[in-house]
């Protein structure tokens, strides 16, 4: 039998038509998603903000371009003994310690950077990435080396500070990079 409800005007009949308009409808007060349900939505949730952090959340070479002052060859300097530092296992002793020893054309060429781009990169690091990467110059003559002395310490602790103000500036719909 179908669901159609007579429109004689008796009072079951008006019940009737209630009870058929309000029909998988709850009140407020009671109403109760399934609790697999719930748990299906808050999964959901939690999924789309997990993606939403990971894409994004700007990279190691951007976190370093925002230290360095948005200088494109400095940035590349600084991740790239970054990198360096990580992967070299047997560091040459300078006279502070620890340090990666190369020329100044080597220096220039790890990062993939020219004979002028490699000087005002120099510049850049010595004057917003000091208390990260300190570039001296050691020894005499023929075996006079670039010292790279590198606090992995303090470049994690900047990266993550730098992440969070990008991050920051981009959901506001801004760029830090300008």
């Amino acid at each position: 039998m179908s669901n159609v409800v007579s429109l004689v005007a008796s009072a079951e009949a008006k019940a009737k038509m209630k009870k058929a308009l309000t029909k998988g409808q709850t009140k407020a007060k009671t109403a109760k998603a399934p609790a697999s349900q719930i748990k299906a939505v808050e999964n959901a949730k939690k999924a789309a903000q997990k993606a939403k952090t990971q894409l994004g959340a700007p990279g190691h070479l951007a976190r370093c371009r925002f230290l360095v002052a948005n200088h494109w060859g400095a940035a590349a300097l600084l991740y790239r003994l970054a990198g360096q530092w990580r992967d070299i296992q047997g560091k040459w002793k300078g006279n502070d310690g620890a340090c990666l020893a190369m020329s100044r054309a080597e220096l220039a060429s790890a990062a993939g950077l020219g004979p002028r781009e490699i000087e005002t990169a120099l510049k850049r690091l010595r004057t917003y990435a000091s208390h990260i990467v300190q570039i001296k110059v050691e020894g005499i003559g023929k075996g006079k080396k670039m010292c790279v002395y590198f606090d992995p310490l303090a470049y994690a602790e900047e990266m993550e500070k730098c992440g969070y103000e990008i991050a920051v500036a981009a959901q506001n719909g801004q760029s830090v990079f300008g």
